[in-house]
């Protein structure tokens, strides 16, 4: 036995132990489990297996596929195979066994010492009818990676993660069928890296770069919009972001709705409870943070605290949607005239209810429109005269209230449910 698994051992040996009739539960004829077949005379098998559609040969010390006729018998029906933890070395004999599975849609090399190995001209094509491709801890070399996209045509899901990339080598030819890619444990600390992913891969819907080392995301917000323009979910767990800015130029990727962020250096000096709220009001559009939905009353609850939360802060650590010169409000659809040189207007991603609102700043004659949602009709906000200095505030309010505040001091916020909006004066 110790020299057989010193050899190798091939996948039609395997096979044939563990789908054996004394291995393996099985019926004789049609019925869920191996059907046992005679088998023609010579066969290294004593009766033909009828093998299952989704195929587990983990851990089995593969080294080659073995007779190809006997893999065509045997596996023509598989759709799944599983062959980490093997030792395949050689791609050539890996294509042996792919070209007569022709139904094959997921294969898993993981853990196979492919470092080094590569394919002769031609032999890519064995893999063209996969869809899932699994090459976790392989080593594999980007150059290796895009000689098999280039031969699968429809390849949707695509798993390189521990394979030590510390860059990304980009390829000629794009691969626009990838939907979904898993590169997480290696070595990605620059955007410039990571961004060429976006480059190759521009139809990609998933991306998931946990345990990287990404340290920023370095790129201007109209390029964002192009680079990832179907990205809908992206994973950064344990990644190097450490700060607020990086987390909202998440906000420019056009189709973004899922975000997994935990266990940053941004996040640790925080409470679980401030974590969840920061990041819900730093991501307005996102939808599932962290794997939990985000409902619209958390997400109100949220934007509350964050107002609150940074009512004591430094000008110049107020995060970006604070510090924005032009005041808006995106439940309401439009943007407000731009406030006084000397007022810092913040930003409410979102009110419970659409409509109008009032605002006004020094040396502004105050506007309101209250909008005709509740039977209303438009009228002017009472008791608002025009603002003539600093101390004057400027507010947004959520016109079912039907009412509209102003106040004196450095800054002003409101509790109510009436008020989302909060202003620091210079």
């Amino acid at each position: 036995m110790e020299s057989e698994e010193t050899e190798g051992r091939t996948l039609v040996q395997v096979i044939s132990e563990k789908y054996s009739p004394e291995n393996f539960p099985y019926c004789r004829g049609p019925g869920v489990g191996v059907v046992i077949r005679s088998s023609p005379q010579g066969s290294p098998v004593k009766d033909r297996l009828n093998l299952p559609s989704i195929l587990v040969l983990d851990g089995c010390g593969i080294t080659e596929a073995g007779d190809e006729e006997e893999v065509a018998t045997f596996c023509a029906h598989v759709v799944e195979l599983d062959l980490s933890h093997n030792q395949l070395k050689d791609w050539g004999e890996i294509s042996k066994i792919l070209y007569n599975i022709p139904n094959l849609d997921f294969l898993n090399l993981s853990m196979n010492p492919l470092r080094g190995s590569s394919l002769e001209p031609g032999v890519a094509e064995a893999f063209s009818g996969l869809r899932r491709l699994v090459l976790n801890n392989t080593h594999v070399t980007w150059d290796m990676v895009h000689a098999l996209t280039r031969e699968i045509p429809e390849l949707e899901e695509l798993f390189l993660c521990l394979n030590e990339y510390e860059s990304v080598s980009v390829s000629s030819t794009l691969c626009l069928s990838l939907r979904l890619l898993h590169i997480t444990d290696n070595q990605l600390q620059d955007w410039a890296e990571v961004r060429k992913l976006g480059l190759m891969y521009p139809g990609l819907m998933s991306l998931i770069l946990a345990n990287n080392s990404l340290s920023s995301i370095h790129e201007p917000e109209d390029s964002l919009q192009r680079l990832f323009p179907n990205l809908r979910s992206i994973n950064l767990h344990n990644s190097g972001l450490n700060r607020w800015e990086d987390i909202e130029k998440l906000n420019f990727f056009p189709k973004l709705q899922e975000v997994r962020l935990m266990g940053i250096p941004l996040l640790q000096p925080y409470t679980d409870q401030e974590r969840r709220c920061l990041m819900v009001a730093h991501l307005p559009h996102v939808t599932v943070l962290n794997g939990s939905v985000v409902t619209d009353g958390e997400r109100e609850d949220a934007e509350r605290f964050f107002i609150r939360y940074h009512l004591d802060c430094p000008e110049d650590e107020l995060p970006q949607s604070l510090a924005s010169p032009v005041i808006q409000v995106s439940h309401f659809g439009s943007t407000l005239w731009p406030p006084s040189p000397t007022c810092r207007g913040g930003f409410a991603p979102s009110l419970p209810c659409p409509g109008r609102g009032a605002f006004w700043a020094p040396g502004r004659t105050p506007r309101a429109q209250i909008g005709s949602d509740s039977g209303r009709p438009k009228e002017a906000v009472e008791g608002c005269g025009p603002a003539t200095s600093k101390q004057d505030a400027c507010v947004l309010y959520r016109p079912a209230a039907w009412l509209c505040t102003r106040s004196s001091g450095d800054e002003i916020w409101s509790t109510s449910t009436s008020f989302l909006q909060y202003t620091r004066w210079r």
